[in-house]
């Protein structure tokens, strides 16, 4: 790893698309490649997953991706908690990043929260994406803007419950953008409440009100509080 960083900050590089997932890389290794994307390496696609790696060090790194070139991220199964994804979401929305992969990381519903409330502006309510919203914490959700260019996020068995499914299918509509593909599956969430093969929503037993999972065109939203 530590001869492939020196390569990657050269003006001659040719490397753009860079993918060393399962290769036994340490916090050591990642820490280096950090380095390398701080110096300017014109990575574009980066796929690191089924590395251990410490929160710590995915702090670090998300401080790295702001001023980056990268536009495709794939870091799953890399042993992420809500604290790595709370520093990653915070820094996507400063990034060129469109599609990151999170698969396998246990974000927990902390995590989701977080995810939902940084691809929008802020409004008065976001801290309620997964709980009741009154009429006018939807219109202001309506009101923001995207904060980040993504299309792909995909979030499989994050141990993602009911609860911050429910936040992100809430964003899912009114973003002003094509979220091509969002992925919930394999999460231990209620289908009767959010279905996370296509993201209605219900807050009874009947699928009433659909919001929105995937597409090429942004729908109207459907929004049913729960």
């Amino acid at each position: 790893i530590n001869s492939l960083c020196e390569v990657l900050t050269q003006d001659t590089n040719p490397i753009r698309q860079l993918d060393i997932a399962a290769t036994e890389m340490t916090d050591q290794g990642f820490g280096c490649l950090t380095q390398a994307l701080k110096q300017g390496a014109n990575i574009t696609v980066l796929k690191i997953g089924h590395n251990r790696l410490s929160d710590n060090c995915i702090i670090e790194f998300a401080a790295a991706i702001t001023n980056s070139t990268l536009l495709e991220l794939d870091i799953r199964d890399c042993d992420i908690t809500s604290a790595g994804s709370a520093a990653l979401t915070q820094s996507l929305p400063k990034s060129k990043i469109s599609r990151i992969t999170l698969d396998g990381n246990s974000l927990t519903d902390s995590g989701a929260q977080q995810i939902a409330q940084s691809l929008v502006t802020p409004f008065p309510g976001n801290d309620h994406l997964d709980r009741y919203m009154n009429r006018d914490q939807i219109r202001a959700l309506r009101a923001a803007n995207a904060t980040t260019p993504i299309y792909h996020l995909s979030l499989a068995g994050t141990n993602i419950s009911t609860t911050g499914a429910r936040a992100l299918c809430r964003v899912m509509p009114d973003l002003p953008i094509s979220m091509h593909n969002f992925t919930l599956t394999q999460n231990p969430i209620n289908p009767l409440q959010v279905d996370p093969t296509n993201c209605w929503m219900t807050s009874s037993g009947s699928k009433s009100g659909t919001t929105f999972l995937s597409g090429s065109t942004r729908p109207s939203a459907g929004l049913v509080e729960g």
